[in-house]
């Protein structure tokens, strides 16, 4: 199900767009460097194809997808795609360190330099989790209640209980 659903958001277009301060409208804005990352050739070895097909695989796959912007001064040169497990989400002080060998990349990095693309989240929006364990542990709860149900029929339906006091 994954690489249906991955190469269908991979195909749909992506529009980079800007405010055109005269008119107060967004406008298509082609002509930007970013355009052409985004809608091109994110970094020197994938397609935006890849790039964003490998994005949505990774979230539903593992939960997250974290992106580093390689910068020259205030100018984006490349969006690279780290490798899964290899970043760690510090929420105390916003920090991402990261160590990914496989890119090359190595380091603590503040939250702007990194794109984080998270799945369902269970902890208030910090990090996500994959759909195969968010589902494991919905399976987990009701089979929980199937069996707690299943126990109290088998008794009759009665819920028996001792109550005391001090007299």
């Amino acid at each position: 199900a994954v690489d249906p659903l991955s190469s269908t958001v991979a195909k749909l277009p992506l529009s980079y767009k800007r405010l055109n301060r005269s008119t107060k409208t967004f406008v298509e804005y082609d002509n930007s460097p970013l355009y052409w990352l985004l809608r091109g050739y994110p970094n020197d070895h994938m397609t935006a194809f890849d790039f964003w097909k490998t994005i949505v695989a990774q979230i539903k796959l593992h939960g997250n997808s974290y992106v580093y912007i390689s910068r020259s001064g205030i100018d984006i040169n490349e969006f690279i795609l780290l490798t899964p497990y290899s970043v760690f989400y510090d929420a105390m002080t916003n920090t991402y360190s990261v160590t990914d060998r496989i890119n090359g990349i190595v380091g603590t990095f503040d939250a702007p330099e990194i794109l984080h693309f998270k799945n369902i989240s269970l902890d208030g929006g910090y990090t996500g989790v994959s759909t195969i364990r968010y589902a494991a542990d919905v399976l987990s709860i009701q089979a929980t209640g199937d069996k707690e149900t299943l126990s109290r029929f088998a008794q009759g339906g009665r819920f028996k209980a001792l109550f005391c006091n001090d007299n």
